[in-house]
């Protein structure tokens, strides 16, 4: 059910501009897609991973579908604008654009389809989910299939510091994920942190991903969808030998960090429909 690396699928490094083979013949036969919606909504607990996927190739082809929709739009713009009187008059240009106007009206249907889906799922977990309590539209738990983390905000660390973060126990390699819909703020690499990554969440909350081993193919500014791979687990920067993912949440969107382990424990426990925290303490 946790096998979030299977939806890794091909949005590794997805922006918003890039294509989607269900784009390829819009048809007002949705079935597919509707069942596999309506499915993702039925129960809370169908597979929280699935329910990603479903999102974010959503978002994707949104993205896609709007792109097209201006492309058509200026398409038949041009067309009506090259056409002579005598093309109007025979009917010759009303035969040549009648075409991409079915085009753009199939387009049309097609993302109206698409944000209705988009918004029945958003909706439908908004009520049944932890998330909603952190002011989040969707959530994902941020590591794949883990089960070993703890409260350790505020111990002490090398040179007088203080954990600002959620330190959680992963194999080297393993599959990282953004938390929320959101945008790439930055990447940056410190003799501390190693590889990091900044995330803007949608619902304007900052996160710090850091001790990465490898970064996902993307650069600052690139839009991302909850349970999307941004990276992999590693040990860089001070975690040598013990490799896990340090994770920070600042809900202002700034640097004003906060504990984020009642957050991933709520998305840990919604994932595993477990009611106690993770079995082995480790921080």
């Amino acid at each position: 059910m946790h096998n979030h690396t299977r939806f890794a699928i091909a949005i590794f490094a997805v922006t918003l501009l890039a294509p989607t083979a269900a784009l390829a013949a819009p048809t007002a036969d949705d079935g597919g897609a509707s069942a596999e919606v309506a499915d993702a909504t039925t129960s809370i607990f169908v597979s929280p991973t699935a329910i990603a996927e479903t999102r974010a190739n959503l978002r994707t082809e949104l993205a896609t579908l709007y792109t097209r929709l201006a492309t058509q739009s200026v398409e038949i713009e041009r067309t009506d604008e090259s056409a002579t009187p005598a093309a109007w008059t025979s009917g010759r240009q009303t035969a040549l654009r009648s075409p991409l106007v079915d085009e753009l009206e199939a387009t049309k249907a097609r993302f109206e389809e698409a944000e209705a889906q988009l918004q029945a799922i958003n909706e439908r977990f908004a009520q049944d989910s932890p998330w909603a309590d952190f002011n989040l539209e969707f959530a994902v738990f941020p590591v794949d299939n883990v089960d070993e983390f703890v409260n350790s905000w505020g111990n002490s660390r090398s040179g007088g510091r203080r954990h600002k973060g959620t330190d959680i126990l992963a194999p080297h390699g393993t599959s990282l994920f953004a938390i929320e819909d959101g945008v790439i703020e930055r990447t940056s690499n410190s003799s501390l942190g190693g590889l990091s990554v900044y995330l803007l969440g949608d619902s304007g909350a900052r996160y710090y991903y850091t001790h990465l081993s490898e970064l996902g193919p993307f650069v600052a500014g690139d839009v991302v969808s909850a349970g999307q791979v941004i990276g992999l687990n590693g040990d860089s920067g001070n975690a040598r030998g013990t490799p896990h993912l340090h994770f920070q949440v600042a809900p202002d969107g700034g640097d004003n960090w906060v504990n984020p382990y009642p957050l991933l424990l709520a998305l840990w426990q919604f994932e595993r429909n477990a009611e106690g925290p993770p079995e082995r303490v480790w921080g």
